[in-house]
Formats: C-alpha cells, sequence, structure tokens
C-alpha cells in the first residue's frame, strides 16, 4: 500500500518543478530533506525513477511521473475547494431514499421539485418500500426512509410530514340506489381485495379493518391503490385503501365512502439515523411537506 504522504510530496514536487518550491508551497510546515524522502520513499514503492534533474535545482516528471501525475493531480488540486464544501455542508451527490409507494407517487414529486430547486447538485436515489421498517436504514442501506413507521426503531429519529386515511372503495354500480342507506352490511355481497400481508399499505389495511369491525371476504390480492382501484373500477370487489386525503381518490367507475366511526389516520413520517447531520439530509428535511408554509398533502 502506497502512502498518501509520498503521494503528496510527489505531487507538489511534481506541481512546483523542484523540492525547495514544494516544501515552500505544501499548506502544512514541511523541511526540503523531508519532501525528496517522501519523492525517494515513492521511487522505491514503484521501483523506477519519477524524477529527472535539468537544473540546479529543477526537476521534471519522467514519462513513469507523468502518468502517475495524471491520476493524483486531480484529487490534491480539488482537495483545498473540497474541504471548503465540506466544512460548509455546500457539497452535493446521492441521496438514498426507501418510499412507501404512495407516497412516491402522490407526495414526493414536487417535494423533490422543491428541493432540486433549491439544491440541484443532491441527486435522490428511489428506492420503494417494501416492508414497514428501518432496518435497511439502521444498517446503512439508505439515507433516509419515508412511509408509514410504527416502530422507528434504536438510534432513528422520525418526524411526521403527512397523514395517510383509510378510506372505502366501492364500485359505483353496486351502490346505485343506496347511497342514502348503504350499510356496512351491504360490503358482504362483494369480494374483497386486499394488498400482500407483509407490505406496509397491507397492515395499515388490516388495522382499519379492525378498527371498523369489517369483515372480508378476500377475493383478490394487489399490489398497489392504481392496481385496487382499476379493479373496484370494473366492479371485481371493495377495498379499504390508505391516502393521503380524508376525501379519497377520484377514480372512474369507484365510489368513495366515508365512514364517520373510526376517524383514525396514520402518520407518514421522514425517519433517517439520529447521529446523521448530512447537509444533503438537512436540505430534505427543509423542503418536506410538513414544514411550515407548505400543505401537510398533496391531495389527488
Amino acid at each position: 500500500m502506497i502512502s498518501i504522504a509520498r503521494l503528496e510530496g510527489f505531487y507538489w514536487v511534481a506541481t512546483t518543478g523542484g523540492y525547495a518550491r514544494a516544501a515552500r508551497a505544501f499548506p502544512w510546515p514541511i523541511t526540503q530533506p523531508a519532501v525528496h524522502q517522501q519523492v525517494k520513499k515513492l521511487e522505491r514503492d514503484v521501483g523506477t525513477p519519477l524524477f529527472l534533474r535539468v537544473g540546479k535545482d529543477r526537476v521534471v516528471p519522467t514519462a513513469a511521473g507523468r502518468h502517475l501525475f495524471a491520476l493524483v493531480e486531480p484529487m490534491f488540486a480539488g482537495l483545498p475547494a473540497t474541504l471548503t464544501r465540506i466544512r460548509q455542508g455546500s457539497f452535493g451527490g446521492p441521496l438514498r431514499l426507501c418510499v412507501d409507494p404512495l407516497v412516491l407517487r402522490h407526495l414526493l414529486p414536487p417535494w423533490l421539485s422543491r428541493l432540486r430547486q433549491a439544491h440541484p447538485e443532491i441527486a435522490p436515489e428511489l428506492n420503494e418500500l417494501e416492508v414497514a421498517s428501518t432496518r435497511r436504514l439502521q444498517d446503512g442501506e439508505f439515507d433516509a426512509v419515508l412511509g408509514w413507521l410504527p416502530e422507528p426503531g434504536a438510534g432513528v429519529v422520525a418526524e411526521k410530514i403527512a397523514e395517510v386515511f383509510p378510506v372505502v372503495v366501492l364500485p359505483t354500480a353496486a351502490v346505485k340506489g343506496r347511497r342514502r342507506r348503504l350499510q356496512i352490511a351491504h360490503l358482504r355481497e362483494l369480494p374483497f381485495l386486499g394488498y400482500p400481508e407483509e407490505a406496509p399499505a397491507g397492515r395499515l389495511q388490516r388495522r382499519a379493518l379492525q378498527e371498523r369491525r369489517l369483515d372480508s371476504n378476500l377475493g383478490m390480492v394487489a399490489g398497489s391503490a392504481e392496481t385496487i382501484l382499476a379493479l373496484v373500477g370494473e366492479g371485481l370487489g371493495w377495498s379499504v385503501i390508505p391516502w393521503l386525503s380524508a376525501a379519497g381518490p377520484r377514480h372512474p367507475g369507484v365510489f368513495v365512502w366515508p365512514l364517520r366511526r373510526g376517524r383514525a389516520s396514520f402518520p407518514i413520517s421522514l425517519a433517517w439515523r439520529q447521529r446523521d447531520t448530512s447537509p444533503l439530509l438537512l436540505a430534505l428535511r427543509a423542503h418536506a411537506p410538513g414544514r411550515p408554509g407548505r400543505a401537510a398533502a398533496a391531495t389527488t
């Protein structure tokens, strides 16, 4: 393994053209003999001379030296500016997000639009949240998780940014002539359309059914609210889906039934590791929908 200190000595000699000038150019105090020793040790590491002396106090890189300089020059030349950006918290880069599918489709796009306008240097990487858990966040796989998180977990901070409301959706054709006298018993006439049990929406769905004491005769399983709404619109069953508005979705052939009993909602949270002070994460939080002056959630 080659020492970074030796590469740094080589860089300053190649940049300034001499050992004495390299010692004066170093960002911290160092002597000319110390710089010379760094280069000599590096030449032993690579097994070939890296400089040719062309004057009393002037050297130029050999062919091998020029090849090595092409590798190290971008790093050492850009290091001061990089350190300044790190200290000021003004750097960009990838921001790894794990997001619930419903939030990904209906809440995140305007949020990311605001973030991009203010911080174009940040590049969000989006992944769908398959399980209502922060385990992959705790393991360092993601920088933040966005969704319904009933148990944030140790070392994780969760900040509420929106609410999800469970709404009942039925085929419009099934409620014709019954709108004013619709009863829960009428739901038993149709098969129930459910989410996969392990999905966050599936857990929400089961909690909503239990809270409202609704019976369900499972007829089909679908992975997204959009698919369930399409199936309901075709008269293939009814369902309870989580939605970012208490009014529920608007979809052809779908009737939304506002239940008055059991009006609980479920918080949508942005979660991150407690010790993470990344400026990328701070920028994401600053533009969250729940911040003052912004709508709590997008309705669609």
